[in-house]
């Protein structure tokens, strides 16, 4: 008897056309080819969740959240992108995450100043480019590089840490970097911005 094989499958699009894709390939799995699939239903900045008394034996990809764009426009503040990764990168990356046109033209790349990350001069130029005081910052980042320029930068930093690329520890990490909290679902974001606004954190 051959068993069947198990297998998570998480699906990275923001599009619903690559969802319904996904599923649809998942299901011709399970009939021809008798794949017992589980399509993730969270995104890829939240916490992996499986069933419980899941045993699957891989991953394929991610879906992200689509309602990650409207937890971003929920925050009532400017917003800009101060990434290491080229302009090329950083327009694929938000495109795929549907936050390209929300936060274009505001989007800094590495490329624009002499020193990247760890060094503070792309969070210093981003705060340039949109007047603002670096102390009147705040940097949502995901790299003990991101994270110490952007506090020698004199900004304020949440780390964030639930991402697939991040180690078991990683909040602690962060915060050990100089991050004032740690969380690991961005539909936090908004709530943890507005308790910073009102304990006068950022000042």
């Amino acid at each position: 008897m051959i068993h069947s094989r198990r297998v998570c499958l998480l699906i990275d699009t923001s599009t619903s056309w690559g969802v319904r894709l996904i599923k649809g390939i998942s299901r011709h799995a399970q009939e021809v080819g008798d794949w017992l699939i589980h399509v993730e239903p969270w995104g890829r900045y939240e916490r992996f969740r499986v069933p419980q008394g899941w045993q699957g034996q891989g991953i394929i990809a991610r879906i992200n959240h689509e309602a990650l764009a409207d937890d971003i426009a929920a925050i009532g503040l400017p917003k800009c992108v101060a990434s290491s990764g080229t302009p090329e990168k950083i327009r694929h990356g938000l495109t795929c995450a549907g936050l390209y046109d929300q936060l274009a033209p505001h989007i800094f790349s590495a490329s624009e100043v002499k020193r990247g990350k760890p060094a503070p001069d792309l969070f210093l130029f981003a705060a340039e480019q949109m007047q603002a005081a670096p102390a009147q910052c705040l940097v949502i980042e995901d790299s003990i590089p991101g994270v110490t320029g952007a506090v020698a930068a004199g900004m304020t930093v949440l780390g964030f840490h639930g991402g697939s690329h991040c180690p078991p520890g990683h909040g602690d990490t962060l915060r050990a970097a100089g991050a004032i909290m740690t969380f690991d679902d961005m539909r936090q974001l908004p709530d943890l911005i507005a308790q910073i606004e009102a304990s006068a954190v950022v000042a």
